[in-house]
């Protein structure tokens, strides 16, 4: 329950297709209101809601042999809330599941 959850995952798909997958994952993240990409990461902001004043969510891409290394990170938006109420591991958790789903 703290400001920030983290989780990697290796996965074997090339990074640049996996960016692509990611950059759809977010997007698709409930009460997303913007997100983009860039080389090695994808990023997107969520809007408030009733126990949270929103978040900074991030998947880093990494290739490693074999398919690529991701790091998702998700993060209070206002750097003065302590407590996420389990919002932070939830975003992260559904796009964990969302991209284990979507390459099986």
């Amino acid at each position: 329950m703290g400001r920030k959850y983290e989780q990697q995952l290796a996965l074997p798909i090339a990074a640049e297709q996996l960016g692509q997958l990611a950059y759809q994952v977010l997007g698709g993240l409930p009460r997303v209101r913007s997100s983009w990409g860039e080389p090695g990461a994808v990023h997107a902001r969520t809007g408030t809601g009733m126990a949270s004043w929103g978040e900074n969510v991030s998947v880093h891409i990494r290739p490693v042999s074999g398919g690529s290394q991701l790091l998702i990170t998700s993060q209070c938006m206002l750097r003065t809330q302590f407590i996420d109420y389990g919002r932070n591991r939830r975003n992260v958790e559904l796009i964990v599941n969302e991209l284990l789903a979507r390459c099986s």
